[in-house]
Parts: structure tokens; C-alpha cells; sequence
């Protein structure tokens, strides 16, 4: 993952849509579909919610 990807992932976590995410980052919303698609698959997860879900959950998770 790169830092536009982390981007998308947190965007995507705060309820924003693909053409407010593209505008956010430069990216045109076509490639931000793309890059979900991807997302997606790297964390075998069929839809944007599973993914906020997940990345929340992990992001939130205490550290020893």
C-alpha cells in the first residue's frame, strides 16, 4: 500500500464518497474506483464498509 491508498482507506472511513475522495487527493474518481477494487481485494472484503470496518478496527486496536 501506498500513501494515497492509506488516503482513500481513511476517507473511506469517514463516510466519504469516490468523487469527494478524488477530489480530496487529485485522483480522477475512475482511479479511485480502481484503487478500491484493489483495496478490496487486498483485504478480501467485497464492499467499502467491510473495508472502513476492518481498517478502523485495526487502527483502533491497543498495542502492547
Amino acid at each position: 500500500m501506498n500513501e494515497f491508498d492509506l488516503k482513500i482507506i481513511e476517507l473511506v472511513s469517514i463516510g466519504k464518497t469516490n468523487a469527494e475522495i478524488a477530489d480530496d487527493i487529485g485522483y480522477s474518481e475512475v482511479n479511485v474506483k480502481k484503487r478500491l477494487q484493489k483495496l478490496f481485494k487486498n483485504f478480501n472484503v467485497k464492499n467499502r464498509s467491510s473495508l472502513a470496518y476492518i481498517w478502523l478496527s485495526r487502527k483502533n486496536k491497543p498495542t502492547d
